[in-house]
């Protein structure tokens, strides 16, 4: 038994009706009601060990699943490693380019900032002290992993800009939300990000 988590049931029923739309062979894979039902449930245990509860984050999977030649269903591991996308195709700077990037602004008097969030995101997580005091072949890794995690709390929605200001008061919050609204609308954020509120914003440190 586990307990089904509703945003993450309700993410695996429509990946499942559209993958029933996508691939003819989808009756080869679920033959029957029970087993079409037994995997779902296996589908939403992976989806919550790999924290993916929104649409953006299958988005990019199904965009690619629809041009495979291939007429099968993935498996779960499958299907998840497809929607790691590439930082290219959400307008974000390389793998190579974002390192660059954080080693430099790592430094005290580079007088550098981050040109995304994401990239300060996962600046931030490997440590700044970090990047600057060790070589490539260490650092390098670690800041890999953290952009990617950075990547998939970006189109999940996840709020970062706010992250690093000390400010708290009113004044700084309304421009927070007018920054986030404005960024919806040019298309910088994902429609569905979430505006935290005022008590919300407080405790983000």
């Amino acid at each position: 038994m586990f307990d089904v988590d509703n945003k993450t049931a309700e993410v695996v029923n429509h990946l499942f009706r559209c993958l029933v739309a996508i691939k003819p062979a989808f009756k080869q894979a679920w033959p029957t009601e029970e087993e079409f039902m037994n995997t779902k449930k296996e589908w939403i245990i992976a989806f919550k060990q790999e924290n993916i509860s929104s649409l953006n984050l299958i988005k990019v999977g199904l965009d690619k699943i629809r041009i495979s030649e291939s007429c099968f269903i993935p498996s779960p591991g499958e299907f998840i490693a497809l929607c790691e996308p590439d930082p290219e195709q959400l307008g974000l700077p390389s793998l190579s380019q974002a390192y660059k990037e954080a080693c430099e602004t790592s430094h005290p008097c580079s007088g550098k900032k981050c040109s995304h969030e994401v990239i300060r995101y996962a600046r931030n997580a490997t440590g700044s002290h970090f990047l600057s005091s060790e070589s490539a072949s260490v650092t390098k890794p670690v800041f890999e992993d953290n952009y990617k995690i950075a990547i998939k709390l970006f189109l999940d929605g996840k709020i970062m800009d706010q992250l690093e200001s000390p400010k708290k008061g009113v004044h700084e919050y309304q421009e927070y939300v007018g920054k986030l609204k404005s960024d919806i609308m040019i298309g910088f954020k994902p429609k569905g990000t979430q505006i935290l509120s005022f008590d919300e914003w407080k405790l983000v440190g």
